[in-house]
């Protein structure tokens, strides 16, 4: 299967989410509207003690107010529901395919781990999908805009917030593959918390029974501590990010504070100027983390997409054993030199032959794990055989 592009589940609902692109933009374009608001009634309204300029700026403030309250609240509800469909069609077609791979795929694998993935790396893969479209086209955006009406208002603060600006939407980049381990290493974690709990209550009769409680809350608690471990490692590497993005920021804010300031004091800008920089310059701090976190939420669901991925790109079993029309008259059967393994340098049977004849009895004895169930497993057509040949009545199986 050619590797599967998760962004092509959204579109059965292109239209949906153009509306939630427009509803976004209307948002949006309240957000930028109102420092400039502020500008004028500053500059205008106390400025010339204009009461009439002053209400008509408070009533069409409030009038963007409401319109962008009510275009998130819709955009909110439409978002959920494309959501809520794509995991609806994600989880479908996993566990659809899940049955239709071979056991070959399987070996090796918990049940906890599918478990994981069609619960945890499903629903934030599908909200991720829904979500990101819509916030890379608004985020960049509102980053050019932002800073064109900086640029309008006093292009030399302008020029100071871009080069900053750029530092700080870089440095992310640093972080990345440190994350992605960490990441990595907390989804293995959380798999392994979903194991033991899923083996103690499918044995919960059989360890009271033998009297185990306190060894399996042992168990429990240990993978329990390792995964706050791996939580409280990754949150480190927050902190860090987080600070350092502070530090950007407020540097940012404190420099145009200062030109502008000085600006002002010398008569070159108006005080409703400063304010409306000082406010955009707020938003495009917001923007700035925004950034940052979008791209640390692409590290997080990479990693999830790509177990996803490994389930969705698997080669399926050509046909299923349910689907054998092969009709058995006799019951001989006869193994001729079958070898097989699951895994390479894993070799379970190497040369076997044996013949059992239709309509007589025969028995399999062996120490565990010495190719009993997996010689029935081949004659049931479940594996395929390496080399050698499997005849059920003198014909191939």
């Amino acid at each position: 299967m050619k590797k599967r592009n998760f962004c092509s589940y959204l579109l059965p609902y292109w239209k949906t989410e153009v509306f939630i692109l427009f509803l976004s933009g209307a948002s949006m374009a309240s957000g930028f509207l109102n420092p400039y608001l502020t500008k004028l009634m500053i500059d205008r309204a106390y400025g010339n003690r204009d009461m009439r300029l002053f209400i008509t700026l408070v009533l069409i403030g409030i009038a963007i107010f409401i319109v962008s309250g009510v275009a998130d609240f819709v955009k909110g509800n439409f978002s959920q529901r494309v959501s809520k469909s794509v995991n609806f069609d994600m989880t479908k077609d996993i566990f659809r395919r899940l049955y239709y791979l071979p056991l070959d795929f399987h070996s090796g694998r918990s049940s906890s781990e599918y478990i994981y993935r069609l619960t945890n790396n499903i629903r934030s893969s599908a909200e991720f999908i829904c979500g990101l479209p819509s916030q890379v086209i608004l985020l960049f955006s509102r980053l050019v805009i932002t800073l064109g009406v900086i640029f309008y208002l006093n292009w030399k603060i302008a020029v100071i917030t871009f080069v900053l600006a750029l530092v700080n939407y870089f440095y992310p980049y640093f972080f990345k593959k440190w994350l992605r381990a960490l990441i990595q290493r907390d989804m293995m974690k959380g798999q392994e918390i979903y194991g033991v709990l899923q083996e103690m209550f499918t044995h919960l009769k059989l360890v009271k029974a033998l009297g185990r409680e306190n060894h399996e809350i042992n168990k429990f608690e240990k993978k329990l501590s390792e995964k706050v471990g791996a939580e409280i490692e990754s949150a480190k590497v927050m902190n860090v990010f987080s600070l350092s993005s502070s530090i950007l920021n407020k540097v940012l804010s404190s420099a145009v504070a200062f030109y502008g300031g000085c600006q002002v004091i010398n008569g070159r800008m108006t005080l409703g100027s400063l304010t409306a920089i000082m406010i955009y310059v707020v938003q495009l701090m917001g923007l700035l983390k925004s950034i940052g976190q979008m791209s640390e939420t692409v590290v997080t669901n990479s990693v999830r997409e790509a177990k996803v991925a490994e389930i969705l790109e698997a080669s399926p079993a050509v046909i299923s054993a349910g689907e054998r029309t092969k009709e058995i008259k006799k019951g001989s059967i006869e193994f001729k030199d079958v070898c097989f393994k699951y895994k390479e340098g894993e070799k379970v049977l190497s040369g076997v032959s044996f013949s059992i004849e239709a309509g007589s009895k025969a028995a399999m004895v062996g120490k565990s794990g010495c190719g009993k169930s997996t010689i029935i497993s081949l004659i049931l057509g479940l594996y395929e055989q390496e080399s050698g040949a499997i005849l059920l009545d003198g014909a191939p199986a």
